[in-house]
């Protein structure tokens, strides 16, 4: 894995991480995880391209965050909503080639 996709991934997972803090209403470690990943995010940012990382960033956070609704908070999702996170992976493999 090269550097540029671990800071993006390590990146995401803090924000999904802060995500989860705050929907349980714990703000400051919301605040924490947001600001560490922001730095991960920030440094991935100066190794790529943000028209590509943007995209791969947005989808990576949408879909760590749906599943983490879906398993810590019993969430559901319809079929049309599957469907949009698969057409959202499928972005992410596109844009990686």
């Amino acid at each position: 894995m090269t550097l540029l996709w671990f800071n993006l991934i390590l990146g995401t997972l803090l924000e999904v991480v802060g995500d989860i803090f705050f929907k349980k209403h714990w703000l400051w470690w919301g605040m924490f995880f947001y600001t560490a990943g922001t730095f991960f995010w920030a440094y991935a940012l100066r190794l790529g391209e943000l028209s590509k990382l943007i995209v791969i960033f947005s989808v990576l956070n949408l879909v760590l965050a749906v599943f983490a609704g879906l398993i810590i908070f019993n969430e559901q999702l319809s079929y049309t909503q599957w469907i949009g996170i698969g057409l959202g992976l499928a972005s992410v493999i596109l844009l990686s080639i």
